[in-house]
């Protein structure tokens, strides 16, 4: 379905719904211009007389209603961002100005944020993350976008929004579409054949030509709960720590609790935390999905991990990045993706297995003998028609 041809977004907020903007960065990329304690997310780059920031809050509020927009910055940009959002209540009890000690990247961040939500509302609570310094342009589509995200995320699934390319970018990640969704709701929802990273331009080239393939705009749209579960199966740690301050956050015990557990959680992106794990492992029964049109809706897929046809598998996983010998799980685990780059969309997914007494590594050609016993060995290709 093109957004061309569907009806109107509604203009009333969703109940239920909260919108989460992480608004953090180093000043470097348009530096001097922006800087460490000013970075662009504070400045106002396209001459409307309203900041990046200030104009996603105007974009959100709609959608979330006045009180349902909630900011999670740093400690060196809070008075900054109090200043120019002073409707977040950063003095009030239940204040929607949630400030980090130190940066944790964008996983801890978005998880506070659930973690607090969850406490405020409950379970079943929505929350999309939305970056502080996009430019968007098309309200109607990107707010029908969004409804339909958080019909999607309410059926359970962890739900991100892409853009349709309007060329062969490298700047971007690639999701690639396959069959609708079939949420009612959210009519144009599909699900995902893949994820890709940066290509090169011929590589881009070719997704464009298969109208496939949408922009990664990196938002995601998933009930609080369902993403801190996530999380919990992914890193505990992590994820115990975020409960553990959510609980505290709204009561006395704040301050010494933040002090004590902040610290040590672990720093990484929501990509690999979150993104990139469940899509490629699979260890919960998501399916991915992505609307048509100039937005799109995804969400993860799992648990048998693979699709069907070609990528097929009845191997513990399926991995939709080829994973290194160090990030292979213990056996009969699911494959955790790594850093390493990212197979084209016609290569079959790696296969992990397991194989008793030594670790191969078929892609870095070397063998060590006397392993642990039954340990996991990491592939590329087509599994073997015996155990390794």
């Amino acid at each position: 379905m093109s957004y061309d041809d569907a009806p109107a977004a509604s203009t009333a907020r969703i109940p239920g719904f909260h919108a989460v903007v992480p608004a953090g960065g180093a000043g470097t990329r348009l530096w001097p211009l922006s800087r460490a304690g000013h970075p662009k997310f504070l400045l106002d780059l396209t001459g409307s007389g309203r900041t990046l920031l200030q104009a996603t809050v105007d974009r959100l509020t709609p959608l979330t209603g006045a009180d349902g927009v909630v900011v999670v910055t740093g400690v060196r940009h809070a008075a900054a961002v109090a200043q120019q959002v002073p409707g977040l209540g950063a003095d009030e009890e239940r204040g929607r100005l949630v400030v980090e000690p130190s940066p944790r990247d964008s996983m801890a961040a978005i998880g506070l944020a659930a973690a607090i939500l969850v406490e405020r509302h409950g379970d079943d609570v929505v929350l999309g993350s939305f970056a502080a310094d996009h430019v968007i342009h098309g309200a109607p589509e990107f707010e029908r976008a969004v409804r339909e995200a958080v019909a999607a995320a309410r059926e359970g699934f962890v739900v991100t929004i892409g853009i349709t390319a309007t060329g062969p970018s490298t700047a971007f990640g690639y999701i690639r579409s396959a069959a609708p969704l079939g949420v009612v709701d959210a009519p144009s929802a599909r699900h995902v054949a893949g994820f890709v990273e940066k290509p090169d331009e011929q590589t881009a080239v070719a997704y464009l030509a298969t109208g496939e393939y949408r922009w990664n705009a990196g938002m995601f749209v998933v009930r609080a709960a369902v993403l801190l579960d996530h999380l919990a199966q992914q890193i505990p740690g992590l994820a115990s720590g975020l409960r553990e301050i959510g609980r505290a956050w709204d009561t006395d015990a704040r301050d010494e609790v933040l002090a004590r557990v902040w610290p040590g959680l672990t720093k990484i992106a929501i990509d690999h935390a979150i993104a990139e794990p469940v899509a490629a492992a699979g260890a919960w029964p998501w399916c991915q999905a992505t609307s048509a049109g100039t937005t799109s809706a995804t969400s993860t897929r799992s648990p048998a991990c693979c699709p069907p046809r070609r990528w097929a598998t009845t191997r513990p996983c399926c991995a939709w990045r080829r994973p290194t010998r160090s990030s292979c799980p213990p056996r009969g685990g699911p494959c955790r993706s790594s850093a390493s780059r990212t197979r084209s969309s016609s290569t079959p997914p790696t296969r992990c297995w397991s194989r008793p007494g030594r670790t191969r590594s078929r892609s870095r050609r070397r063998s060590t003998a006397g392993g642990p016993q039954g340990a996991t060995t990491c592939c590329r290709g087509p599994a073997p028609a015996a155990p390794c």
